[in-house]
């Protein structure tokens, strides 16, 4: 015997097969932008407009990734911190800060905190969220096509960002301008996840092929800059997190 549903009006029933691809095709509908960016792409090897991309994915709803309220993501926060070595951090910077779960995290341990984001909708969020930072700032920033506004930066942190823009060559030019607004001794902190694209030890396998890249590329091409050495790579089933110094001046 078939399952049926009353309708809002209780004066008929459907089948629930119907309701369900009812309700299904709402959902499609609703997320056929995120759809697009993280599957057709993956099929189909479209080139992304990753701002663009990205706007859509946090006009469908606010903390899209889940930052502020998943485990997984609190966690590995909590590890990266754990990882940095203990000492005064003068000014911060963090690529793809999003709607600035992060962000609140690292504030009260350095001086000054700068967040940048692709999307104009997550940096407004972020202001908005942590307007109560006293050293916190977010800026709007497209860390491919724009020049950062500042340098000198004693730490940046690049969580799960790099691997979006799925090209070797892109990836090492913007490791370049990052270790450009390094300062010499400065760390540059990578997390990322573990794909099996790029690495068979890793868990899980990726469900499409977009990115096709994940910590063990992205890492790996930064680690061969002439500039910076690896103070450390922690491992977790997940993700990797991989710390390079800059050279300071005379090493």
């Amino acid at each position: 015997m078939s399952r049926s549903i009353e309708n809002f009006e209780g004066s008929a029933r459907i089948p629930a097969w119907r309701h369900f691809l009812h309700r299904l095709r709402r959902v499609v509908c609703r997320y056929w932008l995120m759809v697009k960016f993280f599957v057709l792409a993956s099929l189909f090897r479209e080139p992304l407009d990753l701002a663009a991309s990205f706007e859509a994915v946090y006009a469908l709803k606010g903390d899209p990734w889940r930052y502020e309220i998943s485990p997984y993501e609190q966690a590995k926060y909590r590890d990266t911190l754990a990882n940095l070595p203990k000492r005064s951090w003068r000014h911060a910077l963090e690529v793809g800060c999003s709607e600035g779960a992060f962000t609140r995290i690292l504030a009260p341990k350095v001086n000054r905190v700068t967040g940048v984001d692709i999307s104009i909708t997550a940096i407004q969020r972020a202001r908005r969220k942590c307007s109560d930072l006293e050293n916190g700032s977010f800026l709007r920033l497209d860390i491919e096509a724009d020049e950062l506004p500042l340098a000198g930066f004693d730490l940046i942190v690049c969580g799960e960002v790099l691997y979006y823009l799925d090209d070797l060559t892109r990836i090492k030019e913007v490791g370049d301008k990052l270790v450009g607004s390094l300062e010499p001794g400065g760390l540059l902190v990578l997390v990322d996840r573990r794909i099996r694209s790029d690495d068979t030890s890793g868990f899980p396998p990726p469900i499409f092929r977009y990115p096709s890249m994940g910590a063990a590329t992205v890492h790996r091409i930064l680690g061969l800059h002439p500039e910076l050495a690896q103070v450390k790579e922690i491992q977790r089933r997940f993700y990797t997190i991989t710390v390079l110094k800059k050279d300071s001046v005379g090493e």
